[in-house]
């Protein structure tokens, strides 16, 4: 049995029905039960929810993923994200959210380029490229996480780790000439 000890909302929610979904035990229980269970009990018999639960969960039941909304997908890398400091453990997950509303891998081997730009200068492609820009829409903690060293040092954002963060205006108007004026 795993013990859902998020607090009561919509990551609890997303949490509580992909785990069910994939037929894994599940309970939710008031603070203070789960605080005696987890004083008085065996820790051998004993799980409380961890962002690991969750990814090997989903890694082991991809298709779940294909289920969410946008929004529960983004409870869950959340949640994942900001609760461990393993940015390993959203790998080969389906999670990273693009600029065409869309999601893709998160990947080490063989993944496309996903620059990081702001909302304005996004303006300055035509919408067939969004899949290639991560959605700056996002909220702010879960922009800057994404678009940390964290992330990109190991490439799980781009391909090609010399790529900058955030770019310049010139560098928009090389990627603007070659996506509108090469192809």
């Amino acid at each position: 049995m795993i013990i859902n000890n998020v607090q009561s909302g919509p990551i609890q929610d997303v949490l509580t029905y992909v785990f069910s979904e994939a037929n894994a035990p599940i309970v939710i229980l008031p603070p203070h039960v789960i605080n005696g269970l987890c004083k008085y009990s065996n820790k051998h018999y004993l799980q409380v929810m961890t962002p690991f639960h969750a990814s090997e969960l989903l890694s082991k039941n991809s298709s779940i993923l294909s289920r969410l909304s946008s929004d529960q997908k983004l409870c869950l890398l959340k949640y994942i994200i900001f609760n461990d400091p393993d940015p390993g453990l959203v790998l080969e997950l389906e999670l990273l959210p693009l600029a065409n509303n869309t999601f893709t891998t998160f990947q080490t081997k063989q993944a496309s380029i996903i620059y990081i730009i702001n909302q304005e200068f996004l303006k300055l492609f035509h919408s067939r490229n969004y899949e290639k820009f991560l959605n700056p829409n996002l909220d702010k903690n879960l922009f800057e996480k994404l678009s940390s060293q964290d992330f990109q040092g190991k490439n799980f954002l781009f391909y090609d780790s010399s790529l900058i963060n955030y770019f310049s205006f010139s560098y928009c108007l090389f990627l603007f000439h070659h996506f509108f004026v090469d192809h």
